[in-house]
């Protein structure tokens, strides 16, 4: 009888919450319709996935055949085009602080023939390294043309002293080397940063349409005791308070990794139940972060203002923007507070590095310790918070009752 007492309760607590999802439109907005807005928001941004053809200028102070060949090969480097031609470096100074271009080529006088007589010359190149990711990538552009331009240059000069051209291209380059980027081989931004991003959206508004939802039975007198008894106990009133709200956010990040998966073509070359078992437990642990604000806080505005400038910061905490290996013991301990921290991991283990299972189990027990200790707090907290009404309600009449939570 007990156990169908316990599931009748679950059940009505659940409709409950799907009543209160349909008429509150700002929960709707928060669990649904934000996230994916957000989402598509920065679908838009990384589009093209790759950074390619950013702007750059070119000063040609030899301006002869030879430098004009060296324009034309780094002008084809895709990662770069050269936008304009520069007379001077006054002009060029004003073009990169006016964000006109991201660097400056410099091809020195008497380039051609220091380089034709063996005297190596330098090309300098000029780049705003405040624009981290701009700056690197244009620079980027130009030293991958360099070292072709250098062979040729080189090799032209050898075979003008005489040497036949397979044994000055041998004496160019004594050593070759072959190397292959592992992962991300293209550097396509979606499969990294955007899927990061994605992460940290679905953290952010899991957790705050949870504590808002928490927050509205905390703020009203006795509602938490009708949760209690309509679900017939604590542990049915919160997995059905709860469970809508995960079915939503369930939904919610399906829809952004079939973009993902199917727009950018994020690789899946890992295990599939693995990673969306990691990802239900990532939802689930937001979501009782949320809970957990709403109950140490009380009032919607606050707790959500709060919860909000405490997540909102942790994308810099998953090692995508930064290397969590370069960080210092706080910001690691810090990091770690978030539940997307360990999710990022294994979902880039299991996306684009195709990492074998168990190097993935490590961290998904991770998120089942944290997930535990997260619920046994929320218990313990929700436990506290029925004995002290309990006290409460068994004073003598001309005491004053205790405040209930």
């Amino acid at each position: 009888m007990r156990r169908k007492t316990v599931r009748l309760g679950f059940w009505l607590v659940f409709r409950r919450e799907v009543r209160w999802l349909i008429r509150r439109p700002f929960l709707v907005l928060l669990a649904s319709i934000i996230p994916i807005a957000m989402f598509l928001i920065l679908v838009s941004v990384y589009a093209r996935g790759i950074a390619t053809e950013l702007p750059i200028a070119v000063l040609d102070q030899d301006d002869s055949p030879g430098s004009r060949q060296i324009v034309r090969l780094v002008d084809a480097a895709p990662d770069i085009r050269i936008k304009t031609k520069v007379v001077d470096l006054e002009e060029a100074k004003r073009g990169i602080l006016s964000g006109s271009y991201q660097g400056l080529l410099l091809v020195p006088e008497n380039f051609t023939r220091d380089a034709m007589a063996g005297r190596r010359p330098e090309i300098t190149f000029f780049y705003n390294t405040q624009m981290m990711v701009a700056g690197n990538l244009s620079a980027r552009g130009v030293s991958s043309a360099l070292p072709s331009i250098a062979a040729q240059v080189q090799a032209a000069a050898r075979m003008a002293r005489g040497m036949a051209a397979d044994q000055a291209a041998i004496a160019v380059r004594p050593v070759a080397m072959d190397a292959h980027g592992l992962f991300n081989p293209t550097l396509d931004y979606s499969h990294f940063l955007l899927a990061a991003l994605v992460v940290a959206v679905l953290q952010l508004t899991t957790s705050l349409a949870t504590c808002y939802s928490v927050a509205l039975d905390v703020e009203t007198p006795h509602s938490l005791r009708i949760l209690r008894r309509l679900g017939g106990g604590i542990v049915p009133a919160v997995l059905g308070k709860l469970l809508p709200l995960t079915i939503v956010a369930c939904l919610v990040h399906a829809v952004c990794d079939i973009i993902m998966f199917g727009y950018f073509g994020l690789p899946l070359d890992g295990s599939g139940w693995l990673l969306a078992l990691s990802a239900l437990v990532f939802l689930l642990s937001c979501q009782i972060l949320g809970a957990l604000a709403a109950l140490f806080i009380g009032s919607p505005p606050p707790a959500l203002s709060v919860l909000a400038l405490t997540v909102s910061p942790s994308f810099g905490y998953l090692g995508v923007s930064f290397p969590r290996e370069a960080m210092n013991a706080f910001s690691i301990w810090w990091g770690n507070i978030f539940p997307a921290t360990p999710y990022v991991s294994l979902r880039i283990d299991q996306t684009v590095r195709g990492a074998p299972v168990d190097v993935s189990l490590a961290i998904l027990h991770h998120q089942f310790v944290y997930l535990a200790v997260a619920v046994s707090f929320l218990l313990f907290i929700l436990v506290r918070i029925r004995r002290k009404a309990a006290t409460a309600g068994t004073q003598p009449p001309g005491q004053a009752a205790a405040p209930e939570v």
